[in-house]
Parts: C-alpha cells; structure tokens; sequence
C-alpha cells in the first residue's frame, strides 16, 4: 500500500470511528453520505474494524444496527488522531517553509527594482 492509500484509510477509518462515536445508531448509508463514499466501501472498514476488534455490533432493531466502539477501538482513535494532526503540522511547516522563502524572494526582487529605479531617478536629476 503506498503512502497516499495507506494516509486516505487512516483518514477514512478515522472519519468512521468518530462518526459513529458521534451516533451509535447512524446507518452504513448515512456514514456513506457523510463521508462520500459508497455503501460498500463503508461496509468493507466496518468489517475490518470489527474483525480487529475496534468496533462492536449489536443489533438494536430488527433492521438496525448500533455500533460500539471497543477500548482499543478509542486508543486507536486517539492515535490517529495524533498520526494526523502532527502529519498535517508537519506538511503545513513545510508549506510554509516554502511560501516565506518564494515571498522572502518575491520582496526581495521587489526591492531591487525600488533601489535601480531610485538610483535611474537620482542620476536624472542630477543630469
């Protein structure tokens, strides 16, 4: 699995967890709808958060399901959450890295054009 993929189902399986901490009750089409994704692809996290042991289903109606998150399925939670924020912290530092050495060119670009038409202004003067 490459970095991208393995970045999108962090995220996604992050999204799940705390959406269904949010609703207990929230159904797999709803989850879908929220995160933009088909039923199936919800489906296929579910069952691999279950099979994991992060998340727990109960039946609660005939038809509904509820979803429980394990202790271990909130430890996992929290680290993703970390993974994702000092991953976001670290990319935004880089950004911005970037975008103060292109401005800090930028300026000084702009003050070198400032200085040469100063000095073309001060030698026509002085003509």
């Amino acid at each position: 699995m490459s970095n991208q993929e393995d970045t999108l189902s962090t995220t996604r399986e992050l999204d799940l967890l705390t959406r269904i901490e949010e609703n207990p009750d929230i159904s797999q089409a709803n989850l879908a709808s929220e995160l933009g994704v088909a039923v199936g692809t919800v489906n296929w996290y579910l069952k691999r958060l279950v099979s994991k042991g992060y998340v727990k289903v109960k039946r609660a109606q005939r038809k509904k399901l509820r979803y429980i998150i394990t202790p271990e399925g909130i430890a996992l939670r929290a680290r993703l959450t970390v993974d994702s924020s000092s991953r976001l912290s670290s990319s935004t530092g880089i950004r911005a890295k970037r975008l103060s050495l292109s401005f800090g060119s930028c300026v000084k670009a702009a003050s070198h054009r400032l200085e040469l038409k100063a000095m073309a202004k001060s030698q026509r003067c002085a003509a």
